[in-house]
């Protein structure tokens, strides 16, 4: 599994072209830097059966989750910074979910699924300026 990063516009078919300007990258798109990975687990009183947390995939794009381990279910969340673009839940009936789309600067297409004990993701995502990443990982695993 690998994340690998691109110039190169890898969803030319959604939203605005990722090419441009220095000056341009530094006056529109330096003031919206991206956020942290954070993860936050239950205390350790709930056996670890709630995980919940977000990984920034490039630029302010990120792909949260919030994790029920006895179903095993999830809650998956894609942001813009603090902007909700999209949501839905996976679970073993419904293991896999597609997000395709663009909104400001950023687009993307991205698969997200539960596998066993892990959440991965795969696809491409693109922020303006910056440029684009093609994803084959796991988000996370319990």
């Amino acid at each position: 599994m690998a994340i690998s990063k691109t110039t190169e516009d890898l969803l030319p078919s959604l939203g605005k072209p990722v090419s441009g300007s220095a000056e341009a990258q530094r006056a529109g798109f330096a003031a919206a830097a991206a956020p942290a990975a954070a993860v936050t687990a239950a205390p350790a009183t709930a056996l670890a059966r709630h995980i919940s947390g977000c990984v920034a995939l490039i630029g302010p794009l990120q792909v949260c989750y919030d994790i029920n381990t006895d179903i095993p279910s999830a809650l998956i969340t894609l942001k813009v910074g603090p902007v909700i673009l999209a949501s839905a839940e996976i679970d073993p009936t419904k293991p896999c979910i597609h997000f395709e789309g663009d909104y400001e600067f950023t687009k993307w297409k991205l698969d997200v699924c539960l596998r066993g004990t892990s959440i991965t993701l795969g696809g491409q995502a693109c922020v303006m300026f910056v440029g684009c990443k093609d994803f084959s990982i796991t988000l996370i695993s319990w």
